[in-house]
């Protein structure tokens, strides 16, 4: 949940999807997604895609309780950023090998959100990948080890931006601040060649497990919010298994 001095409808969730059991998720979903779910080849696949698509209703159902998981509807600009049908609530979704996570809000001004999730083995040389700016790779020279929380910070951001991957992510350049008491990165940019009007931006990045001293995954949530952006906004992500249903 992200936090400021203000009052902040805007909730993440993750899941490791290896914590799941698929079969008691017909709650939280429709035929069709189970159907598209089934097409995928490999298990852990198709895991994180039922996975996903559950934890997004049940995200919704759980800003808005009076929509039961099952009756949301959903459709898809035509950059493909997915919106829901009929109800004022917004999300983003990331699936990233093992881990699935969301980030909902019901609040119209904090509409352009994403997140992102991924491994932290994403990069093998970040130093050399086109992804990142020449700023970005020099300091990635020095700390490889930035490399995913970098990556899921800008995809986050572009996500929100609800461009994706339209756009050449080295157009967008960022970096990491110091890890903070909760343990949650902020981002800030070097430059921005899509929207001069980035200090309206809150950037933030994670990991996953969250408190665990093993982390696998690299977690980021950008919105466009600027009294977060300039009141030391927090964020805590809520993990953990489904509830029952």
């Amino acid at each position: 949940m992200l936090e400021t001095e203000h009052e902040s409808s805007l909730r993440v969730f993750a899941v490791d999807c290896d914590l799941i059991d698929t079969s008691e998720l017909d709650a939280l979903t429709d035929p069709s997604e189970r159907a598209a779910a089934a097409r995928y080849s490999l298990l852990e696949h198709r895991r994180e895609v039922l996975v996903s698509r559950a934890l997004v209703r049940w995200a919704l159902s759980h800003v808005q309780p009076e929509v039961l998981p099952r009756s949301w509807a959903f459709s898809r600009t035509d950059a493909g950023r997915p919106l829901v049908v009929g109800h004022d609530v917004w999300f983003s979704l990331s699936r990233g090998r093992g881990f699935v996570a969301c980030v909902v809000t019901s609040d119209a001004t904090h509409s352009a959100l994403g997140i992102d999730v991924e491994p932290l083995e994403t990069f093998s040389s970040p130093s050399t990948s086109a992804v990142f700016s020449a700023a970005e790779r020099q300091r990635l020279e020095r700390h490889p080890e930035d490399a995913a929380f970098l990556w899921t910070l800008k995809e986050a951001y572009l996500k929100a931006r609800g461009e994706g991957i339209s756009v050449k992510p080295a157009r967008v350049s960022l970096k990491l601040a110091a890890r903070g008491a909760e343990g949650i990165r902020r981002g800030a940019f070097d430059y921005d060649n899509l929207d001069q009007d980035a200090a309206s931006w809150w950037l933030g990045s994670g990991s996953l497990p969250t408190g665990s001293p093993s982390i696998t995954h690299a977690l980021s949530v950008a919105v466009k919010c600027e009294r977060c952006a300039h009141s030391g906004a927090r964020i805590v992500v809520e993990t953990g298994l489904f509830p029952s249903v």
